[in-house]
């Protein structure tokens, strides 16, 4: 039995994401398929190797992709020329490579390199290529030399040439009274514009006395507010610590909330990825902490927003941490191969999609986004000899969304709540979808947030790009029922954070304006509940009576709608505990009630939760029977039946963090992101797929022959505006 205090984790759950049976919406793609074509290849073109690619997409839609040209070695300070290659039909065709970086006058090397010995004094590194897409059609392009200095220059013909590089390094040396770097470093990689204009590049710095004259190392950012005419130093983002070893190469985006989130490389202990977030991209970082999902090997990995609305992330780099030699020491680089790319729903919190795109030695890459939805990685790929590490061409790889998630996205996507929330009940009405009430908090709970509660209805009318306002209830309202009966949605119970209601009653949409219709109230209040139709009777079990109960009630009652004048029976309840937020869904002419969980009161007055696994079937004069146990917990989660005989629930809640609300915060792993399924016909459970995302205390709507699941709680304290369609494969 797991027990909770009710009165500091009510209610509050974070579900967890993935993919497999059940498809998210997505945009239109126009590459289904993976494509392949290697641009650079080592030993040709007068160059020994190619490294360090780079990619983006202009606002005509050419896709830039460069990397450092080495001419006789692997070697970071040996002579290295920038080059590009410009392509058109999104990336089927290119031009020829052309160098892009050359600085006039006399040149001297770094004199880090000449104390260790790694450079000569007759060869020229250009190293560390940024660019940015400008949203105005511009291409702004920032290189360093010799790792001492930086310059800017920018394109204005979409790519085709580029203005006289100006030098930047003053820039940095306004780092110099907090650091007093000897080496800097631009990306490598893309840059990122903000919504509002702002550029941005990430950096690295290091004095050059430890290894490879790179270490020890810190990132910041550097970011120009006019087009790139001045630029100016941001906060350090990680400094070097004995937690965080040797920050270097990083990448930054802006999140669907307007965050930037930084992502760095590091030789920490970990071997995960380190991150960090700030509401400009310049200032006020928060502190840096590993993503435990997102492993270290110690290389350069790229980011980049497939969509805003909805949230989808996609992040790459060389998915390993084994070491062919077994030197798995913590904080030691690892095998460079494997390069997958991932997939997030939720800004980057979770990970639950990832493809290998190349399983053999892989290394660096970069990845952006076509215009058309055609997801770009350009890598690193394979090796030059047995004796040589580096690689043996960098390759473009081009493919869809559909590729990436296996098939699993829709040619659509639904428009986001406008307010983030959970609890709310939803149904459709006259063929739009209704999103009733809810609740939401102003901040964390760990902050002291409180729990704010909605009187607003919101409709999805068929085709719509966004929701609108249908009207308002009588009072904030929220962890009701919500059932679509054939004219309406009918609203049963909730609570408004001080009262639980018996209310129900019946919202009908037509014509943009909302009817509401008073039915027969329940025999007492209630909140968490839950119900179904079946047979055109609405039937309501478990719940609470006050939001301080300290015992579930155990009922079942109906309202038959086909009587004239219908009213309120009470039946047999289910066997076992009484319970809360219990599974209740309608399939195959029987009533189905599932997990939940039993309050049990505790010696200081609170409720605890136990968790319960158990299923009980309901034959309308027949009673109950026992069914095959849920193989969790789900407490809180949507469910319907599909098909002919197919139950499915959503998620929940399996209570196994339940105590730890408090201590992980925003790093909460997560409930189970199962999608259970329930034959009826045979009595057995089976797993079919993982959400694309898991949101609970919502609900699920068969709208336009698709799963509709709108908005929810997908971590403690935090609700989601997302609005997921979900398809099921035959």
């Amino acid at each position: 039995m797991v027990r909770i205090k009710q009165q500091l984790t009510r209610r509050e759950f974070i579900a967890g994401s993935g993919g497999a049976l059940l498809a998210a919406s997505s945009l239109a793609t126009a590459a289904p398929n993976l494509e392949k074509l290697d641009l650079f290849r080592a030993g040709e073109g007068g160059y020994a190797l190619y490294r360090i690619p780079g990619i983006v997409v202009t606002k005509r839609g050419s896709v830039l992709v460069w990397c450092e040209a080495r001419k006789r070695s692997g070697s970071d300070w040996g002579a290295i020329d920038i080059l590009m290659r410009r392509g058109r039909d999104g990336g089927r065709t290119f031009d020829g490579p052309r160098v892009i970086a050359a600085v006039a006058g006399p040149k001297r090397k770094n004199p880090v390199a000449l104390a260790q010995k790694l450079a000569a004094t007759d060869e020229v590194t250009y190293n560390n290529p940024v660019m940015i897409a400008d949203r105005s059609g511009a291409v702004h392009f920032l290189f360093c030399l010799e790792y001492m200095r930086c310059f800017y220059t920018r394109s204005d013909d979409d790519g085709q040439t580029f203005s006289p590089p100006v030098e930047i390094t003053g820039t940095f040396d306004q780092f110099r009274p907090e650091y007093d770097w000897r080496v800097l470093a631009t990306g490598p990689g893309h840059g990122l514009q903000l919504k509002r204009g702002r550029l941005i590049v990430p950096v690295w710095l290091s004095d050059g006395t430890g290894g490879h004259a790179h270490r020890p190392s810190v990132n910041a950012t550097i970011y120009s507010d006019d087009h790139g005419r001045t630029w100016r130093r941001g906060a350090i983002v990680i400094p070097n610590t004995p937690e965080w070893v040797n920050p270097s190469e990083a990448v930054v985006v802006e999140l669907s909330d307007g965050r930037v989130l930084f992502n760095s490389r590091s030789e920490s202990m970990a071997n995960r990825r380190l991150i960090a977030y700030s509401q400009d991209g310049a200032t006020n970082w928060t502190k840096p902490v590993f993503h435990d999902e997102l492993v270290e090997p110690v290389c350069l990995a790229s980011m980049v927003m497939y969509s805003e609305k909805p949230s989808r992330l996609l992040f790459v780099n060389p998915n390993n941490l084994t070491r062919a030699d077994g030197r798995d020491t913590p904080g030691l680089g690892r095998d460079r191969k494997n390069v997958s790319v991932r997939l997030s729903y939720d800004d980057g919190r979770t990970w639950p999609l990832t493809r290998t795109l190349e399983p053999g030695p892989s290394g660096y890459s970069d990845i952006a986004v076509g215009r058309d939805g055609t997801i770009l990685c350009f890598y690193e790929n394979g090796t030059k000899d047995r004796s040589n590490p580096y690689s043996a061409q960098l390759t473009l790889a081009r493919f869809s969304l559909e590729w990436l998630t296996g098939g699993q996205n829709s040619n659509r996507m639904l428009p986001p709540l406008p307010q983030p929330s959970g609890g709310q009940m939803a149904g459709v009405s006259n063929h739009a979808l209704l999103v009733i009430g809810g609740s939401y908090f102003d901040k964390p709970i760990w902050e002291g947030g409180t729990k704010l509660w909605l009187d607003t209805v919101h409709a999805l009318e068929s085709g719509a790009r966004e929701w609108k306002p249908a009207g308002r209830l009588a009072h904030p309202l929220a962890y009701g029922a919500g059932v679509t009966a054939t004219d309406g949605v009918i609203v049963i119970g909730g609570s408004d954070g001080t009262h639980h209601y018996a209310d129900v009653f019946k919202l009908r949409y037509a014509g943009g304006k909302l009817e509401q219709t008073a039915l027969p109230a329940l025999p007492q209040p209630v909140a968490n509940c839950g119900a179904a139709l079946l047979n055109n009777v609405i039937y309501v079990t478990g719940g609470q009576t006050l939001p301080s109960s300290t015992e579930a009630l155990k009922v079942l009652w109906a309202l038959d709608l086909n009587e004239r004048e219908p009213r309120w029976t009470t039946l047999e309840p289910p066997p076992g505990a009484g319970r809360i937020l219990p599974v209740v869904a309608a399939q195959a002419g029987a009533l189905y009630v599932i997990s939940g969980a039993e309050l049990v009161a505790e010696t200081d007055g609170a409720a605890a939760r136990r968790y319960l696994n158990d299923g009980w079937k309901y034959r309308p004069g027949k009673g109950w029977a026992r069914i095959a146990d849920a193989p969790r917990a789900a407490v809180a989660a949507a469910a319907l039946g599909h098909g002919k005989s197919l139950l499915l629930v959503f998620s929940g809640d399996d209570g196994a963090n339940v105590h730890r609300v408090r201590e992980l915060r925003d790093k909460h792993p997560g409930f189970s992101r199962d999608v259970l399924a329930y034959d009826t016909g045979k009595n057995i459970w089976t797993t079919v797929a993982n959400m694309p995302v898991s949101l609970v205390t919502t609900a699920a709507v068969k709208w336009q022959n698709d799963i509709v699941i709108p908005g929810g709680e997908d971590r403690p304290s935090h609700r989601s505006s997302s609005v997921l369609m979900l398809r099921l494969k035959k």
